[in-house]
């Protein structure tokens, strides 16, 4: 696996078992998107990442005693072969081999979910206007996400809140059951200032995600 980083922190994001979770993140190289805001451009690329075999990662993971792992980028779809592996590992196990990992993945939304089950919970981007990559878009790649699983939205201005909530329905339409959250670009958007126009269209399904982690001025 070509690896950026492997660290210790809290779940910043939403996800299934909730923010300020402490997680060992696997960071993994390479992004097939370059979004306008994106804040690991280090980690978009291939160049001079370490490679380290499942064996490295597993014990690097080991190692560190925490049983939440979340699978982050770069773009972690983007090594399948590799990912899924390390997932038999942490989750894909004999019923009596008791590993007890949860596992989340954030992915781009740029690359279709695979239907691996195993108790991954996915957070899924869907890129709004102003990442330069809502034409990378498809609603068919989110169609194996279930009703833990998250859609993700980063919302600059009113511009790409309204073109979420067109999102939204056509989401409903083909009945994707993912929980939808929406984020503010920091610094651009201030929290409350979403929050009322979620709070304006009634938008009471949607949960507001702010990033606790760069709250608190850590990785």
């Amino acid at each position: 696996m070509r690896v950026h980083s492997i660290f210790t922190s809290i779940d910043g994001e939403v996800n299934k078992w909730g923010q300020g979770t402490f997680s060992t993140f696997l960071r993994l190289a390479g992004c097939g998107l370059a979004c306008t805001y994106c804040d690991t451009p280090q980690a978009r690329d291939w160049d001079g990442k370490k490679v380290f075999t499942l064996s490295e990662v597993i014990n690097e993971i080991n190692k560190r005693g925490c049983k939440k792992v979340t699978i982050t980028g770069g773009e972690p779809l983007m090594q399948q072969d590799a990912l899924f592996n390390l997932l038999r590992y942490l989750l894909f196990r004999h019923p009596y081999d008791k590993r007890d990992f949860k596992v989340s993945i954030e992915t781009n939304g740029s690359i279709p979910i695979p239907e691996w089950g195993g108790g991954i919970n996915w957070i899924a981007d869907y890129k709004l206007p102003s990442s330069g990559m809502s034409e990378q878009m498809d609603l068919e790649n989110f169609e194996n996400l279930g009703s833990d699983d998250y859609i993700k939205m980063v919302v600059e201005d009113k511009n790409d809140f309204y073109f979420a909530l067109g999102v939204i329905d056509a989401l409903k339409e083909k009945r994707i059951s993912a929980r939808i959250a929406m984020s503010p670009l920091d610094p651009t958007l201030p929290p409350g200032v979403l929050m009322g126009w979620l709070m304006k269209e009634k938008m009471f399904d949607i949960q507001l995600n702010v990033q606790l982690h760069k709250l608190l001025g850590i990785e």
